[in-house]
């Protein structure tokens, strides 16, 4: 067939849609009432009789450029590749994937698009400068598809359904134009009815590249092509039902069921309420209908309770046309004061941000992969998913109702890139009302298709695209919809609007929301001069009411986004619930993000690839790579301390009480095994199961005697599922730290020989270089524990993780990675060596190190280790202690301190202090971007076990040290951009810390709080033992 091609609906402004059907909800219809009522939400729209899904293989043809594509398209002689749908064409092999954060992948002059030209000039930061970039190789290409699918009633209602299309789609059927889509995320349908004939049919979709919808979709993510979602043929009689509406009114304590809905032809519609078989309610609806329900369960996401709501059109003489089964939860929102509430009751949200990412196939998500991610959410305690940024898959929606998911839906909107160059100006879009129509089209979509879920908490406008005008319209056109469920947008809260009905932030410090609760307006504090200047210059974009001095007030406070989990981290989750907690004006907020964005290269020298592998002109490096779990859905240690932390029992011990505390707004703990223990000395002494239920919201105190334990002192608790048994969560409370009075016996007599103090005692010896001072034998059993040549050298460097990504530059710049350890004295005698070292940079020193060792005969050598600072303005430490390079003949290590999981100073709830055993080997991490891992923070000892069960014991003097082992060294992997290019070494790395920054989440948050940060202006000190241990010791 021969197609007149479309040469101006992508880039023409006016037009972002063309013969599209209204939008309506999802639902997937059924011949018959039995076949709607078992099956799966999953499975629906593939076992329905009445739905043909139009997946699998289609015809491809892939142009670079516009102007490659024949204008009159002739189907007949066009050479075709055969893809699959859904399917991305970075994902196929047509483009390479490209991964920018913020930019547009073409210069900014909105509404204006490259049609046939090349990119062209471009600006990209560079060595932190913006740096002139002529792009000539990246073009707006086109891709074509066409699926032949045959008809064999043409008395028929035909629906063609596009859940997901990027950038745009043009639908052509047998040889004419039909209709044009924006909106990628958003369903696109159209009635092809009349466009069929009887027998073999030809569907024909062009997708642009970029079309000037691509300006409201600058997420952060790869910016993918193609029919990524599922293609649905809906076939139906004359008569069928288009679209229904089901609310759940609350009034006088009781619920209602308002219904309307909008039905084509001439049959009846009939909807009947039923819960598990029982009838509660039925009623014809002619147009609308309202069912009294009588009492109900109602809907939350810690108990979602769900009932059937069967609409069953019917003809004249009673036969059923078309059966669709509906979920539906009762419940209600209101916002009182500044508390939001479901059902009445203030709720915390526990959330994660959830994009639709699959490292083989890109924004296709199956239903598999989708009821993974949301059941792995329900067993790590999450009971929120905001749907960033723009509509999942309708069955996420559904699946979230069906689970026990509060959902922010959020439109397809982000218009980031107008804060770059050349614009400079994120409101550059959002304050054109001449873009309100393109804002509403998508915002009325995205509503109107997840209306009837209860797993809905609010709408969404978008994402970072400033504001307000154009967000001002959709608000006030969604209201006029759904007044009962409140409305989102972080982007307005830098401008006068604010707020709409909940105040959003992304990443304020913990900090600063102590000031929040307190009363605190951010801009009260400024002088009043400043404060004239912003009215008088910036009154568009800064609230009146926060230059008064009440901004923050009225409102629920939720963070959008906050802990950004990128690596290592987030540190300090714990630290933003203890105030989240403090307060029930705090929503909660939504952890960025779920997973990991990488490209899977299954079988090829680099398996997991990110911005910049693929050749892209400019990009945003591994900032993708930012999930709490790894693109496969393994969980990160992140995910484990967010499971801990989500926990929904919280416990303290006071007065000699133990308390509990249910976090959970609905749902009492009878469904959980509480089981406590006291732990001392590392060891479980007795354990405890707490038989009573604890209401929701309440406390339950018992008496626990913790006097009769003398020693290191923890109380354990596990909170198990009842019936299944699997563990939702632990705590650990500290009832009594105490580490044993390490003390040294009669002095170890001196030698000198081959260059080496040496120091022998009743287990083994003790080298120190003659030159440096510095340890580098330890001798057992005649074996050198320590790699041959090395020697133990102060540290204070550790590879920058990925939330050090703002301090790190400081940290080059000021040496602290090419320091050199150049010894200034050395002073031995019996059972002592001192050592004083200065740590350089440039030949110039900047610390000065000085470790005194004290050595006695039974073999234990007690160190003390000083830094001070030789320079002013020195950047905060990334750590000071001791790092040490063992033999490879290393076995284990036995450790006394937080386990197994990987923790630091604050990032450690998924880590209870006690006894472990691990295997050097089993302590590496699959980060994708190599980066510092592995270590243990509050440990009191560590041994290790070399081959022969001889070895050496670590233990803390004073405070617990931190420590970690490692089959690479720091360098290697400062000097990695993938884990497959981390260098194995000969040796394994043992860093034992005194000091060691903390996490934080400053890749795109707040650094570590104050109390995690080591100054470099003061001196720092502190103290360990090694002790020797020989075959069959169990001094430990």
């Amino acid at each position: 067939m021969i197609y007149d091609i479309c040469t101006d609906n992508y880039s023409a402004f006016q037009i972002f849609e063309k013969n599209k059907l209204k939008p309506r909800a999802y639902f997937i219809p059924f011949q018959d009432r039995k076949s709607s009522e078992t099956v799966s939400l999953c499975d629906e729209r593939y076992k329905s009789n009445l739905v043909k899904v139009l997946n699998g293989k289609w015809d491809f043809k892939y142009y670079p450029k516009f102007s490659d594509m024949p204008k009159r398209f002739d189907t007949s002689i066009v050479d075709f590749d055969e893809v699959n749908v859904p399917s991305m064409w970075q994902y196929t092999g047509y483009e390479k994937p490209y991964y920018i954060n913020q930019n547009y992948p073409f210069g900014r002059k909105p509404p204006k698009i490259p049609t046939d030209d090349p990119v062209g000039l471009y600006k990209t930061i560079r060595n932190g400068k913006w740096t002139p970039l002529t792009v000539d190789n990246i073009y707006n290409s086109v891709g074509v598809y066409r699926k032949k699918i045959e008809i064999s009633d043409i008395e028929k209602i035909f629906i063609i359904s596009f859940l997901g299309c990027s950038s745009c789609l043009e639908l052509y059927v047998n040889g004419s134009f039909h209709g044009y889509s924006e909106g990628s995320h958003n369903t696109a349908e159209f009635n092809i009815t009349d466009k069929l004939g009887k027998g073999e049919n030809e569907i024909v979709v062009v997708v642009h590249k970029w079309c000037n919808g691509t300006y409201l979709e600058a997420q952060d993510m790869f910016r993918s092509n193609g029919i990524f979602r599922d293609v649905l043929l809906f076939v139906h009689d004359k008569s069928y039902v288009y679209d229904y509406s089901v609310k759940t009114p609350y009034q006088n304590g009781r619920y209602s069921l308002e219904i309307k809905a909008k039905t084509v032809g001439d049959g009846k519609l009939y909807a009947e309420l039923v819960d598990n078989g029982k009838v509660l309610a039925i009623s014809e609806v002619d147009g609308e209908a309202q069912l009294t329900v009588g009492v109900v369960k109602e809907w939350n996401a810690e108990t979602p309770y769900l009932y059937d709501l069967f609409f069953t059109l019917k003809d004249s003489s009673g036969t059923v046309i078309e059966c669709i089964r509906q979920k539906v939860g009762f419940r209600h929102i209101n916002i009182d004061g500044e508390i939001f509430k479901l059902n009445g009751r203030a709720i915390k949200i526990k959330g994660v941000n959830h994009h639709d990412t699959n490292p083989k196939t890109g924004y296709y998500m199956t239903p598999q992969d989708i009821l993974k991610d949301l059941t792995l959410m329900k067993s790590h305690n999450v009971n929120g998913v905001r749907t960033s940024h723009y509509p999942p898959d309708p069955l996420l929606i559904q699946l979230c109702a069906e689970l026990g998911l509060y959902v922010i839906d959020e439109a397809d909107i982000e218009t980031h890139g107008c804060n770059l160059w050349p614009i400079h100006n994120i409101n550059k879009i959002s304050n054109h009302l001449k873009w309100k129509e393109h804002y509403w089209d998508r915002v009325h979509r995205m509503y109107e298709r997840d209306k009837n879920n209860a797993s809905i908490l609010m709408w969404s406008f978008g994402n970072e695209s400033g504001g307000y005008k154009c967000q001002d319209y959709c608000y006030t056109n969604l209201k006029a919809l759904c007044a009962e469920i409140p409305c989102h947008y972080e982007g307005v809260i830098h401008t006068r609007r604010q707020a709409y009905d909940v105040i959003s932030e992304m990443y304020a410090e913990p900090e600063y929301l102590k000031k929040i609760r307190d009363g605190f307006s951010p801009w009260s504090n400024y002088p009043a001069v400043f404060q004239t200047l912003l009215k008088a210059y910036h009154v568009q974009f800064y609230p009146t009411d926060w230059l008064k001095g009440k901004g923050y007030a009225g409102k629920p406070y939720f963070l959008c986004e906050y802990a950004h989990a990128m690596g290592v981290g987030p540190g300090g989750l714990e630290d933003y619930w203890q105030v989240i907690d403090s307060s029930d004006r705090f929503m909660g907020g939504c952890i960025w993000e779920w997973a990991d964005h990488a490209i899977d290269h299954e079988g090829e020298k680099i398996k997991y690839t990110y911005g910049g592998d693929h050749g892209e002109p400019f990009h945003d490096g591994n900032f993708c790579v930012d999930g709490l779990v790894f693109p496969d859905r393994t969980p990160s240690s992140g995910a484990l301390n967010m499971k801990q932390v989500y926990r929904p029992v919280r416990a303290q011990y006071k007065g000699g009480a133990l308390i509990f505390r249910n976090t959970n707004s609905f749902r009492d703990t009878g469904y959980l095994k509480i089981a406590y223990a006291l732990q001392l000395d590392g060891r479980i002494q007795k354990t405890y199961v707490l038989d009573q239920a604890i209401p929701a919201g309440k406390c339950l105190s018992i008496a626990f005697d913790t006097q009769v334990a003398e020693g290191d002192c923890f109380i354990n608790i596990r909170y198990d599922d009842r019936w299944s048994g699997e563990n939702i969560a632990f705590e650990q409370l500290a009832v009594r730290e105490k580490l044993p009075n390490m003390k040294i016996g009669s002095a170890a007599p001196l030698m000198e020989k081959d260059g080496s103090y040496l120091f022998e005692c009743e287990k083994g010896e003790y080298h120190f270089d003659r030159q440096s001072g510095l340890l580098s034998v330890i001798l057992v059993n005649g074996k050198n524990l320590l790699s041959t040549g090395s020697a133990v050298h102060t540290n204070i460097m550790r590879a920058p993780m990925d939330n050090d990504m703002y301090i790190t530059p400081k940290w080059r710049e000021h040496g602290y990675y090419d320091i050199t350890e150049k010894t200034e004295k050395v002073v031995a005698k019996n059972g002592a060596v001192y050592t004083a070292t200065l740590l350089c940079y440039g030949g110039q020193p900047i610390f000065r190190s000085e470790q005194n060792c004290r050595i006695d005969t039974a073999g234990n050598l007690s160190v003390t280790c000083t830094l001070t600072p030789l320079k002013e303005d020195l950047p905060e430490l990334p750590r000071f202690g001791k790092v040490l390079f063992a033999d490879r003949s290393l076995k284990k290590v036995i450790y006394y301190g937080r386990g197994e999981t990987e923790c630091y100073s604050d990032f450690k709830e998924q880590s209870a202090v006690g006894i472990y055993t691990a295997r050097p080997e089993e302590q590496s991490c699959p980060y994708i971007f190599p980066q510092e891992y592995g270590n243990h923070t509050d440990v009191r000892y560590a041994r290790l076990v070399f081959e022969g069960d001889q070895g050496f014991t670590i233990r803390a003097v004073g405070k617990p040290f931190q420590f970690s082992v490692k089959d690479t060294d720091d360098q290697s992997l400062y000097r990695a951009k993938h884990r497959e290019q981390i260098k194995k070494q000969p040796f394994y790395q043992l860093t034992v810390d005194g000091f060691l920054r903390g996490v934080g989440s400053n890749s795109c948050g707040p650094g570590p709080a104050k109390h995690h940060i080591i100054e470099a202006d003061k001196p720092l000190a502190y103290s360990f033992m090694i002790s020797l241990d020989k075959v069959g010791d169990k001094n430990v």
